[in-house]
């Protein structure tokens, strides 16, 4: 989901959800997860008299074919989009040609990219990229709606101090026609301090945004080249100023490693392409194939062998456009070693009776002798002590470590958890009578006549994880193991496995090492959150009328707590959750703020000397010993530089396990890439030496230290949910160098390693990346640290003023960026 350039919770967003839909599509044809839906290009736009519509549409260069960043086509029958590019000596022309069925705008000026809406980008370019420090966003509503009949322009600029000295400028003007608009945006050179003249080159991308309904659904179409482009200008198209266009932009091309049997590329076009013909250069011979009627497009089908390592570009030609380059598949072994990632092991079943273990295979069994050729498995069992055994001797958990062999040489290794039953059951008649009330959003009649319904899924549910899964066994083992122990979060299925299998990996490698604690005295005590000792009357009033209209607007509840020197001048809870309101401890998914607590945890390990930040990867784990894990370190793992990609993995008990057959086709320290899975691999670090689940980690080591009883979380990238009085404690914590009242967490030079810095270090003296450990800088004016969140979750911290800031909610919700601001403007203008 694109957002306007400040809300930079929204980049993390993007990769959060699309890694989390990924996994699932790789397990069946290797998706487009190693690819890009686009290929940066140069292109030439031509020169033109006067900014009529009419002549940029018959002048100007075309781009007649958009997709979302999936490649995913919107229906022409409802929202068809198309964009004309030419200059004048003044200004750069956009000529969006749209057709929306469904017109829903904005309100506020500040979220115009939430509805109907074209957003364009900008810069200067340097060395041939674009320059970040010269950097503007231009989002425009048609002016469609009986509240809005008018074009309306927000400007978001990003250029340097000195270029903001001139003002932004853009006039748009629109035609509208029923379900067609013409939008056209004339946007002076002088916005970039550009010269217009043939040969002078600009970075840009745009998108045209369509809300499908009033709620703020939308679908979004792109004329970009890679996920983040909008905030990192050097991975945007080049726009070359130019006497003459090039060819029209009317074809998209994509391709797949298509289950592992051959390469497949699709080429996709306009409708006016049907009938002819595509043409692939491919070994140095053009292969043709017919375009033909496909959902309103043209599309043209390519199977072509798979490649020893991985294919030379890939260009297709059809008659009248631009070539369309199929974005790079990448490594074809790397492709094959994260399908085998995400195989999983089955056991039929994984509940059991009698002394004899069930048998067991890769659910996809035939897939995997296509992965790695034939194969064996040497399965060894744990009792629920974590001690081998050959036997199930007495009901209750046990564990299986299964090996995968090929040649007699141990390739990835799966665990799996099973349970032995007191006597043998007739699973097939079995009536487990469980209920299910669904949310009021399903508005559905839920009453008790309707629950069997819901029942009966239900019982088929659990009846079939007895034979396609774990999950069943794990939680009736978390059932026998906690008796009459209430089963809150911290005694749940995931986290009383997660503990089991970190006591059996002491036991495969022989780890003894001592426990120690990871909290120790602090001398003197750091200061603790205390209510405000001076009332703040002005503050209060301003910030509760803001909070409530936000509530009253944005219809999601959250709370919200803000502390200066400790002191908590303002806290408070609104809205209503499930129709009752919600309080100051009321919990939410924090999201990807889990990270800021995952990297906590990893340096409170370093400061014992259990870990080390720059150890590379082969001598923190067994199983790493080739030359990329040589040379990837926790630090690579903790900053996005190891070569990962994608939020998937942390569900797996054996992630690490799983992992040993990926990084050796990974590429550390060549660019910087924000993901999930290194920093859950970097916790199962913590976990091999520390001899601590993370879930226990966080309950011992920081959530009670930190005076923190209501949250919960068990995994490194997502997952911890919090109140804001709560996160404010954790916050606090870090701003005063790791330590809270007499508990010290982390040493201060600890803390300090965490905040951002250029990453030169690791990416070579060119790049512009920028990255903390757990930490990014959340403002433009670079005072307030923390981490982004895809539920909109504020974790701010400015270590200058002494000033925390914190919201836990659901999700953003309607305009939650205008209204964000205007809270951080309060809180700066009332606490300076």
């Amino acid at each position: 989901m694109a957002a306007a350039l400040p809300q930079v919770y929204n980049s993390s967003q993007l990769i959060f959800l699309r890694g989390r839909v990924m996994k699932f599509v790789f397990a069946s044809v290797v998706s487009l997860l190693l690819a890009l839906p686009l290929q940066a290009e140069t292109y030439r736009i031509p020169p033109v008299k006067d900014a009529s519509a009419a002549t940029v549409a018959a002048a100007g260069f075309r781009v007649a074919i958009m997709a979302d960043d999936r490649g995913n086509l919107p229906s022409v029958a409802t929202f068809s989009p198309q964009l004309h590019l030419a200059w004048t000596d003044k200004e750069l022309l956009v000529l969006a040609v749209v057709k929306d069925t469904t017109p829903f705008e904005a309100n506020s000026v500040e979220t115009l990219w939430q509805r109907d809406s074209i957003e364009l980008f900008l810069a200067t370019t340097s060395k041939g990229q674009g320059d970040p420090d010269n950097l503007f966003q231009v989002v425009i509503a048609p002016g469609r709606t009986a509240a809005n009949k008018s074009p309306r322009v927000f400007y978001n600029d990003r250029r340097s101090k000195e270029r903001q000295a001139t003002p932004l400028a853009c006039e748009a003007t629109a035609d509208i026609k029923g379900d067609n608009y013409s939008l056209v945006a004339r946007i002076p050179f002088a916005n970039l301090g550009i010269i217009p003249k043939p040969g002078v080159t600009l970075a840009f991308q745009a998108y045209i945004n369509d809300a499908v309904a009033e709620n703020g659904r939308r679908q979004q179409v792109l004329f970009y080249p890679k996920p983040g482009a909008h905030t990192n200008p050097a991975l945007m198209h080049t726009l070359t100023l130019a006497d003459t266009a090039d060819a029209p932009v009317r074809v998209l091309a994509r391709g797949v490693y298509d289950r592992f049997r051959r390469t497949l590329v699709t080429a996709t076009a306009d409708a006016a392409l049907i009938g002819q013909t595509a043409t692939l250069q491919f070994a140095g011979k053009p292969l043709d194939a017919a375009f033909s009627e496909n959902n309103g497009y043209a599309e043209a089908s390519f199977r072509l062998p798979l490649p020893e390592i991985e294919h030379p570009t890939l260009i297709v030609n059809a008659p009248k456009s631009s070539p369309a380059t199929v974005p790079p598949l990448g490594s074809f072994a790397l492709a094959k070693a994260r399908t085998l990632a995400e195989e999983n092991i089955r056991f039929l079943p994984c509940v059991f009776s009698g002394e004899n273990f069930p048998a067991a295979d890769f659910e996809q069994e035939t897939r995997v002798d296509l992965l790695i050729g034939p194969y064996t498995l040497k399965t060894e069992y744990f009792d629920a002590a974590a001690l081998p055994v050959t036997r199930a001797v007495k009901p209750g958990r046990y564990g299986a470590v299964v090996s995968v062999l090929v040649d007699k040489k141990v390739v990835t290794r799966r665990f799996a958890t099973l349970y032995r039953m007191n006597k043998g059951f007739f699973w097939w008649g079995a009536d487990f009578s469980p209920t299910l009330q669904l949310p009021e959003a399903f508005e559905l009649n839920t009453a008790q006549a309707q629950r069997r319904l819901l029942g009966d899924y239900l019982n088929r549910e659990i009846t079939d994880s007895i034979w396609q899964s774990d999950r069943f066994a794990a939680t009736l083992a978390a059932v026998q193991e906690n008796g009459d122990v209430p089963a809150d979060f911290f005694h749940n299925t995931h986290v009383r496995d997660r503990d089991y299998w970190v006591k059996v990996r002491q036991q495969i490698h022989g780890i003894n090492t001592p426990r120690i604690s990871y909290v120790d005295a602090a001398k003197p005590p750091a200061p603790v959150l205390k209510p405000a000792t001076t009332p703040r009357p002005e503050l209060q009033s301003q910030l509760d009328a803001h909070f409530k209209k936000w509530a009253d607007d944005s219809k999601v509840p959250f709370n919200v707590a803000i502390a200066q020197n400790a002191e908590i001048v303002f806290s408070g809870a609104y809205g209503q959750r499930n129709g009752k309101p919600v309080t100051e401890t009321d919990i939410f998914e924090t999201a990807s703020v889990t990270k800021a607590f995952s990297a906590v945890a990893v340096m409170m390990a370093i400061d014992r000397g259990r870990m080390k930040l720059d150890e590379p990867l082969a001598d923190c784990l067994p199983g790493y010993d080739d030359a990329v894990s040589k040379k990837t370190t926790v630090r690579m793992l903790l900053n996005h530089t190891a070569g990962f990609e994608g939020h998937w993995g942390e569900e797996f008990v054996d992630l690490d396990d799983r992992l040993t057959a990926v990084v050796p086709h990974l590429q550390p320290a060549t660019r910087h890439e924000y993901n999930g899975t290194s920093i859950a691999l970097a916790t199962r670090i913590l976990e091999f030496h520390t001899r601590t689940s993370l879930p226990t980690f966080y309950k011992d080591y920081i959530f009670t230290p930190l005076n923190m009883p209501r949250t919960e979380g068990a995994f490194a990238s997502y997952g911890i949910k919090s109140n804001a009085l709560e996160l404010a404690a954790f916050a606090q914590m870090l701003l005063n160098g790791g330590s809270y009242g007499d508990k010290r967490l982390l040493s201060p030079e600890s803390v300090k390693a965490m905040y951002p810095q250029k990453l030169t270090a690791i990416l070579g003296p060119d790049t512009r990346a920028e990255w903390g450990i757990g930490l990014t800088w959340r403002d433009k004016e670079r005072t307030f640290l923390g981490h982004g969140s895809a539920t909109s979750c504020t974790l701010w911290f400015d270590p200058d003023k002494k000033l925390v800031i914190t919201m836990s909610r659901p999700e953003g919700g309607k305009d939650w960026g205008k209204y964000h601001d205007e809270m951080v403007k309060i809180i700066r203008t009332q606490l300076k």
